[in-house]
């Protein structure tokens, strides 16, 4: 509470590091996910105290990056993110040792990748502009594209909520497991829709429930001074407030 530092540690570093993307907490423990030397994405478990427990490096031949990682039913993880312009995962478990990996030469280009996972096991991979599912042995079962970017997703109980953009706009869409559009909402008052217009980055719990999207948003009152504004919105969960522009994939 007064702003101490607890304790500090330092990971595996190199050239063209991404540091840390994808922490994860897990009782006592930690796992966090990144990379380093820009070829080289890594997990690492540490416990408590900060101190490393072991470190997953899972070399590949140009530049890639953890951005996620998840607990699985079955008790292991999955870390997500990209190769280069394309979709990686690896699914790993409490010792640090791989299970499987998936990557493909389906082109995205993209910075993050989300995941989760179905009753039945199976995976959906979610690298901003597609679905991808796999089964639980890592086998790719279908892609379907997206019309609109999504960034970070919220799961509460059998509903997930994404935060990304669509039309240049902020945008949260809620879906069921089954990728069942619910509603959404697209953000667009005094937002200009020119050069970028607007994106919810990252989306957080709320303590007593629902969420919250944050991003930033292009002011279409002032753009000749080229000002973003940054972007807060809470929503309840079970539903979005105000649904409007739902949409298919």
């Amino acid at each position: 509470m007064s702003y101490d530092t607890v304790w500090t540690s330092t990971l595996p570093q190199g050239n063209f590091t991404r540091g840390i993307s994808a922490p994860h907490f897990e009782g006592n423990e930690i796992y966090v996910g990144g990379s380093f030397n820009s070829s080289s994405p890594f997990i690492a478990k540490l416990d408590n105290m900060g101190d490393t427990l072991w470190t997953l490096v899972l070399k590949q031949s140009t530049f890639s990056n953890f951005s996620s990682i998840i607990k699985l039913a079955d008790g292991n993880f999955l870390a997500s993110g990209n190769l280069d312009d394309y979709p990686l995962a690896a699914k790993f478990d409490a010792n640090g040792d791989t299970i499987w990996t998936y990557q493909r030469n389906l082109f995205i280009s993209f910075q993050q990748s989300n995941a989760f996972e179905r009753s039945n096991g199976e995976i959906v991979l979610v690298p901003e502009r597609k679905f991808i599912t796999l089964d639980a042995n890592g086998k790719e079962k279908s892609v379907i594209d997206l019309h609109s970017n999504f960034y970070d997703l919220h799961e509460e109980n059998d509903t997930l909520y994404f935060s990304g953009n669509k039309d240049n706009m902020p945008y949260v869409e809620s879906r069921t497991k089954a990728l069942d559009s619910l509603s959404s909402v697209r953000l667009t008052e005094n937002i200009a829709q020119v050069n970028g217009g607007g994106a919810f980055n990252s989306v957080t719990a709320c303590i007593g429930g629902g969420f919250i999207a944050a991003g930033r948003a292009r002011d279409s009152v002032n753009i000749s001074a080229n000002t973003w504004n940054v972007k807060l919105a809470k929503f309840n969960g079970g539903s979005v407030s105000n649904p409007g522009d739902t949409s298919k994939p």
